[in-house]
């Protein structure tokens, strides 16, 4: 699993997306989070919020299973 954009374009020229709506990509939802971008306090509320740290406390993932998609331990597992 990488981190990757919901839509990718390589050498396109003149592309328009229309209609109403929002491209989200969730990633609060899934993505990892470092503990040295966020201050002292939004680290603590988002550690007491869920998720898991890492070995090192330097990482948080908002699900278990992350890490090992994230590092290489669920390859090829059907989660």
């Amino acid at each position: 699993m990488r981190n990757q954009a919901q839509v990718f374009g390589k050498d396109l020229e003149n592309i328009v997306v229309t209609g109403k709506g929002t491209f989200d990509g969730a990633g609060n939802t899934w993505r990892p989070v470092k503990k040295n971008k966020l201050t002292e306090t939004q680290w603590k509320r988002l550690v007491e919020g869920g998720g898991v740290v890492n070995d090192k406390k330097d990482t948080w993932y908002p699900s278990s299973v992350l890490p090992l998609l994230f590092w290489g331990g669920g390859r090829g597992r059907r989660w």
